[in-house]
């Protein structure tokens, strides 16, 4: 369906003492002003005459398709996203869980593709969201209503206070921004050689990757609880790379040119470095905490998660 308006007196004034225009717009309609809704779709020739004048234009009319659901996207414990394959708008709509657990707000993001709604409460490890009346920006709107089943992803275990993910094969990748209030996409910016494999895995290769306002989150947070939680999967790309001079960082935020956390590689240590996040006159590296040495062929692997409000904690395992 397309309501169509157009305003030929503008381009084409009507010549005194010949009438006004006439309109045919190609499904058998005719009228005296150039205003016409299809109701079946396919291509029209629209006509408008003048006394001998004579101007003709094309119209594609689309099939009505209400707005569909590509992605939903869980954060943390009270945050999840929707995202649509058209703008929409929510003025008039209603969402709920199946659990019972309260939505507190809804909002959009600046484009209109992407629902934000924060809970009330914790989400559940399985659940059913329901919209209704979601309506698109069509001019007589397509309106959605659909159960969508919402499935906590297996990692991280606990997101309570989830601060950055990045998830390998292009699946989890978003931070806190302490700015907007809001979780985003993650923005990743190479150096180097580093690059992304065609299985979405981060391969470094003495290179680095940063993310635009990744830590700002992490630094906000941590700064209020002082505490810190990281969890990771890391393979050395080197088993004796790094020293304790200038040691290998697998991963690290903070202030531009001050690293407040960093998980590193001196040759065949790991060990995670902080910095008092509170007390910005902290040694550079200290304290310096030894995670476990790396020897033989067992690459490590350093399950370390970012979240504030939790004791570090550092494991060691062996990828399968």
């Amino acid at each position: 369906m397309r309501i169509l308006y157009l305003d030929i007196d503008t381009l084409r004034p009507a010549v005194t003492g010949q009438g006004n225009w006439q309109w045919t717009f190609g499904d058998g309609a005719t009228g005296t002003e150039g205003q016409h809704t299809y109701r079946t779709p396919g291509s029209y020739t629209i006509t408008a005459t003048q006394g001998d004048r004579a101007l003709r234009g094309r119209v594609t009319v689309k099939p009505r398709t209400k707005p569909r659901v590509v992605a939903v996207q869980i954060f943390d414990d009270e945050h999840v996203q929707v995202q649509f394959d058209k703008c929409i708008r929510i003025d008039q709509a209603a969402f709920s869980l199946k659990s019972g657990v309260a939505i507190g707000s809804a909002a959009l993001d600046g484009v209109g593709l992407r629902l934000n709604l924060t809970l009330d409460g914790k989400l559940a490890e399985t659940d059913t969201l329901r919209v209704q009346g979601i309506r698109d920006l069509a001019q007589e709107p397509n309106i959605l209503t659909e159960d969508l089943k919402i499935v906590r992803p297996g990692w991280p275990a606990v997101r309570s206070g989830l601060l950055f993910l990045w998830e390998g094969n292009h699946k989890q990748r978003f931070n806190w921004n302490p700015q907007s209030r809001a979780f985003q996409d993650n923005t990743f910016n190479h150096w180097s050689q580093a690059r992304f494999d065609r299985h979405g895995v981060m391969v470094l290769e003495g290179g680095t990757y940063t993310v635009t306002d990744g830590g700002s989150g992490i630094y906000s947070q941590s700064g209020k609880t002082g505490k810190l939680t990281v969890e990771s999967v890391i393979t050395p790309f080197n088993l004796y790379q790094g020293s304790a001079s200038q040691p290998s960082v697998a991963f690290g935020f903070g202030r531009p040119g001050d690293s407040n956390f960093s998980l590193v590689q001196e040759a065949q240590a790991n060990s995670c470095r902080t910095n008092s996040i509170r007390d910005e006159t902290a040694p550079a590296h200290a304290p310096e905490q030894p995670i476990e040495g790396v020897g033989g062929d067992i690459y490590p692997q350093n399950a370390t998660r970012v979240c504030a409000g939790r004791t570090a904690k550092q494991g060691i395992g062996v990828p399968i």
